[in-house]
């Protein structure tokens, strides 16, 4: 069984590259799927997002029965998975900058459907598992091995795994065109910038699995941002969200306009998304840095689990 394991493995590793393009065209026609099944559900919250969670969580299935076919699930501690918990305490950058918006408001404007929340949970952990088993529980591992004894081997494997996975995002700008027929400039400008903020996080996540050897810290981070996201783009109080942010904006940038610290913020509303990013993406860095060399054939380590 085990050599059974190694073969299929190895001829991953030998055609890594028709694996890629194999997890790529899943990862597209899965939103497009998705977007089909939640179609009908598009004016209830709930059924909208738990039949997302549904997709998401069927998808997982594939890259986890990967993960326990090719030996990468081993037990994890307890205190690996807290010590990835504070190694992702850069995403609370990004969890801050979503929910600001929702912060900013009255209470007394909307009401939040419990219901709702925990649909909205439901969904984004699914998502987290889903696309943290494929990138960084499968891709990460097998690139880290096929590429181990070369100079940097985890390096290249996070920084490649990472811009796949921001790649994988412009699937958005397929969906819009398979349901609408047009993208706009300003839609693809934002999933340009969604690819660069994936890929920022995509390394934080890389480094965090590279140092715990495990996806459960990244899969709860993961879910935590996407929920935060969700949350302040006013998934919970759309009318609410249209009346005081489709016609008054609100970010970090409008922020530091109202409270006189600047005059203008036009050029503010990229560069600190941007800059936040960028946070991540050092760290990250720093953790493969760190993990250099203990991953990869012959290494004492664990893999992801």
């Amino acid at each position: 069984m085990d050599g059974q394991k190694r073969t299929v493995k190895e001829f991953m590793q030998k055609h890594i590259f028709l694996f890629i393009i194999l997890m790529l065209l899943c990862a597209f026609l899965n939103n497009i799927v998705t977007s089909f099944v939640t179609a009908p559900f598009a004016d209830s919250v709930p059924a909208a997002h738990l039949s997302q969670a549904l997709c998401k969580y069927i998808t997982a299935l594939l890259p986890l029965a990967l993960m326990f076919k090719w030996g990468l699930v081993q037990k994890t501690s307890g205190r690996k998975v807290l010590l990835g918990i504070l190694l992702g305490i850069p995403n609370v950058l990004l969890i801050a900058e979503h929910l600001l918006p929702f912060s900013l408001i009255s209470p007394a404007s909307y009401k939040v459907l419990w219901l709702s929340v925990l649909a909205i949970i439901a969904a984004y952990f699914g998502v987290g598992l889903m696309e943290e088993a494929a990138f960084r529980g499968v891709l990460l591992p097998l690139l880290c091995e096929k590429w181990s004894g070369r100079k940097n081997s985890c390096m290249k494997a996070a920084l490649f795994s990472s811009a796949l996975f921001g790649f994988a995002h412009l699937s958005w700008i397929i969906n819009a065109l398979v349901f609408h027929g047009t993208v706009s400039m300003i839609e693809c400008l934002g999933r340009l910038y969604q690819v660069y903020y994936a890929f920022c996080f995509g390394m934080l996540c890389a480094g965090i699995t590279l140092c715990t050897k495990s996806i459960i810290p990244v899969v709860i981070w993961h879910a935590l941002v996407d929920i935060s996201a969700a949350i302040g783009q006013g998934v919970l109080y759309p009318t609410v969200y249209q009346y005081y942010f489709e016609l008054h904006p609100i970010g970090f940038d409008t922020l530091l306009v109202q409270k006189g610290i600047v005059q203008d913020a036009s050029l503010l509303s990229w560069v600190l998304p941007i800059g936040m990013d960028a946070v991540l993406l050092v760290a990250g860095i720093l953790m493969v840095r760190k993990s250099e060399g203990c991953f990869g054939k012959g290494a004492d380590h664990k893999q992801p689990e």
